[in-house]
């Protein structure tokens, strides 16, 4: 859903993924991330009329997404999974965490 009047009235749009979705963050008002299951990511550069699908390189669920600009965002999921990218989403790195027993 989008909306351009500050949540007067929605719009449907279509991501073009069948898996569900957990997480969208914009980045202004063009640009925006949705994640979700299976390590699907989703970037928008058009306000949402459009979403690319990009390689998250994991296939565990991912449950939140935060945008700090249009190049730049953090995704966390399932199992410990961090992944950051700085140039749109063409690729994203797994931060390593060190968790306590294990």
């Amino acid at each position: 859903m989008h909306t351009t009047d500050g949540g007067a009235t929605w719009s449907r749009q279509r991501s073009g993924t069948t898996e569900n979705l957990r997480s969208v963050a914009a980045a202004g008002d063009q640009v925006a991330w949705a994640v979700g299951e299976s390590g699907t990511s989703l970037r928008t550069a058009d306000g949402g009329a459009n979403w690319q699908a990009q390689r998250s390189g994991t296939v565990w669920d991912l449950e939140s997404v935060s945008a700090a600009d249009a190049d730049t965002a953090w995704v966390v999921g399932f199992d410990g999974t961090i992944l950051h990218t700085d140039d749109g989403g063409a690729t994203w790195s797994a931060q390593a965490v060190p968790i306590s027993g294990r």
